[in-house]
């Protein structure tokens, strides 16, 4: 008779961090030798509606109501941020586009001005 040597392991001197699952050799695996513990229940038969929700996974709706709003808060928070702050980089860039303006703008009507004194100076 042989004996199954998976029954014979001893699994508390397993040390999982040095286990390497990539060389397992499964192509010698016999399925059919393998057992899986048997459910309660029929799969095809189960009947969820007969379960209770509070029961299986209770949940206080207040905690997550409160939870919700928070996030909600933090949300609508980051976005008047990044608002604010894309108002504060806009105004920045305005004033740096109208100063450069008004500075090329003055310089231009000081040429312009000391051409037209040239000009004028000649003919005279």
């Amino acid at each position: 008779m042989i004996t199954n040597p998976i029954k014979q392991l001893d699994l508390t001197k397993l040390d999982v961090a040095k286990l390497d699952i990539t060389k397992l050799d499964l192509s010698k695996l016999d399925r059919k030798q393998l057992t899986f513990p048997k459910l309660p229940f029929d799969m095809p038969d189960f009947d969820v509606s007969r379960l209770d929700a509070r029961t299986v996974l209770p949940l206080d709706v207040e905690r997550i109501t409160d939870t919700a709003r928070d996030a909600a808060y933090v949300g609508v928070g980051a976005i008047v941020v990044i608002a604010q702050q894309a108002d504060e980089r806009r105004r920045a860039v305005t004033n740096a586009v109208t100063d450069a303006v008004s500075a090329a703008t003055a310089i231009t009507a000081a040429a312009a001005t000391a051409g037209v004194r040239r000009t004028l100076g000649a003919v005279r």
